[in-house]
């Protein structure tokens, strides 16, 4: 019996479609992937730095300011872990400090950016602040401002305490209090986990030594401790278990230094240390381990306008050391503040004067450094810039951790797929096409930030199904032709099917019995 036209083409349909199946299944499993051009090169050597650094393993790197960042004479700068980076609030905005501001600043990962808490100390400058780890908030005290607000039309020396945590301003109300102070001395002393008061403009022939610890301030009646001063440089010494202070001004400039630990004061006795000198830049650097000390003024009537310093002084265990930075060192300044940023470690300084300006807007910061290596599969494939400035693929330079904005820009003649790092750096990617890429890096040690390129008319292979099937571009091709086609045929047969007209089946009659028995074979007859 032989098979209906419609039987036939769909059983041949079906084989084909199947043969068609496996042809393609073959071709995707065992053609072999398209590799980007350079994928196999050898890694391209780096070789360039930013700065060079010699007698310490740190040096200072400028950071870049925002639009309508201050410049400020006598901010105040503390670390704020709890908020992941440096509190600067306040400032003088003219040279006696006739007029101050009440903004509060955020430095992290390398950027500036200005809060806009609810409540927030009276306007002013030449304020003391640190950070209490013991307390987890950053403590202000004190400082030359507003005494009447809102009207501020009173200025002068203030005794109010504060702290900041959590983006949140909050007054204390302490009780017993220093006497108003400005330009005193404040830092942690981590031997008795509370914070250390000294000094400060009005205190003559003795100085009383004050502590502050849980919202709570306690004079010390000490029988040693440092001449009455103002305007010294204090920190926090993690490596020395105290407090350091060096210089300042009473009848003269001074050049002393001095250790608060265990609830006292030790002087200390360096071969070498620095000048005469008041208003230094001093902080704790815990990526090195050491106390850093910039710059500061060192003025009397006979030398005026004075001397402003620009040099860079380091101390640990009891020792000064004078760090040769060479060129790649702030402007000489004086009245400038600065903090360590603990989202990346590196010491902060803002603000401040200087024969060459006054007040600065610009932001330095002290730490070490990290080389940042820039590869793509091939050295001529892409072009890197960081931080705004132009590297060559294949070069090498020198950051200080922080985060810094990324452009990566395919060559003519290639592609742009994706862009990668290695090592230590963090990378956020916000636009990416066949010819460039936009974001930033956060460096948070060595690394190397990679192109992945091809050249037009290539294509590296996408992962497909979280990456457990690559594919090449032609295997890629053969699955969407495959579909297109597919859906096709299905198409054509579907509409084949609608519109061919119904063929009613029809059965050949039974055949008779009359008609069965004349079509069989008549059987020979028999023979004798």
């Amino acid at each position: 019996m032989q098979r209906p036209l419609s039987t036939c083409f769909r059983a041949r349909g079906k084989r084909e479609t199947t043969t068609a199946l496996i042809l393609l299944v073959t071709l995707l499993l065992f053609a072999p992937p398209i590799a980007p051009r350079g994928a196999n090169d050898p890694p391209i050597a780096t070789a360039s730095v930013r700065v060079t650094v010699s007698g310490t393993a740190g040096g200072w790197q400028q950071f870049r300011t925002p639009t309508g960042f201050p410049g400020l004479y006598y901010p105040s700068l503390a670390s704020d872990p709890s908020d992941l980076g440096v509190i600067q609030f306040g400032g003088c905005t003219s040279v006696l400090c006739t007029s101050a501001s009440n903004a509060t600043w955020l430095y992290s990962e390398g950027s500036w950016s200005r809060l806009a808490p609810s409540v927030a100390p009276t306007p002013r400058g030449e304020a003391q602040m640190t950070w209490d780890p013991a307390d987890g908030s950053v403590v202000l005290f004190g400082g030359h401002g507003c005494q009447n607000p809102p009207v501020c039309d009173h200025w002068g020396s203030l005794n109010d305490t504060w702290t900041f945590s959590g983006g949140a301003w909050h007054r204390v109300l302490t009780g017993v209090a220093p006497p108003p102070t400005i330009e005193g001395a404040l830092a942690y002393d981590p031997s008795g986990q509370q914070v250390v008061l000294f000094g400060g403009y009005g205190c003559f022939v003795r100085c009383t030594t004050w502590t502050y610890s849980s919202g709570s301030w306690t004079a010390l009646n000490l029988t040693t401790s440092p001449s009455f001063r103002y305007d010294a440089g204090f920190a926090e010494d993690d490596h020395d278990n105290g407090a350091l202070l060096f210089g300042g001004v009473a009848s003269g400039v001074l050049d002393d230094t001095w250790l608060f630990s265990h609830g006292g004061w030790h002087g200390v006795a360096s071969s070498a240390h620095p000048g005469l000198r008041q208003s230094p830049v001093m902080g704790f650097d815990p990526g090195l381990g050491l106390v850093v000390l910039f710059g500061g003024l060192y003025i009397t009537l006979a030398n005026f306008p004075g001397i402003t310093y620009r040099d860079t002084w380091t101390f640990q265990s009891g020792a000064w050391v004078e760090a040769l930075i060479g060129t790649a060192t702030p402007g000489a300044r004086f009245e400038a503040a600065g903090a360590t940023d603990p989202s990346s470690g590196v010491f902060v300084m803002s603000g401040g004067c200087g024969p060459s300006g006054c007040p600065y807007t610009d932001t330095w910061g002290f730490g070490v450094f990290s080389a940042v290596g820039f590869n793509s599969s091939r050295a001529a494939c892409a072009n890197f810039t960081l931080d705004g400035v132009p590297q060559a693929s294949g070069s090498s330079v020198l950051f200080e951790n922080a985060s810094y904005a990324l452009n990566v820009t395919a060559c003519p003649g290639y592609r742009l797929t994706n862009v990668t790092t290695v090592g230590n750096l963090t990378l956020t990617l916000g636009h990416l096409n066949d010819t460039r890429a936009n974001g930033s890096v956060l460096v948070g040690g060595p690394g190397t930030v990679v192109a992945n390129v091809s050249a037009v008319g290539t294509s590296p292979a996408p992962a497909l199904f979280g990456g457990r099937l690559p594919l090449s571009v032609f295997q890629f091709e053969l699955v969407i032709l495959g579909a297109v086609v597919a859906s096709a045929a299905a198409g054509t047969f579907l509409i084949f099917r609608r519109r061919r007209p119904p063929h009613p089946v029809t059965r050949p009659a039974s055949p008779s019995p009359a008609s069965v028995a004349a079509r069989a074979p008549q059987s020979p007859p028999k023979t004798a």
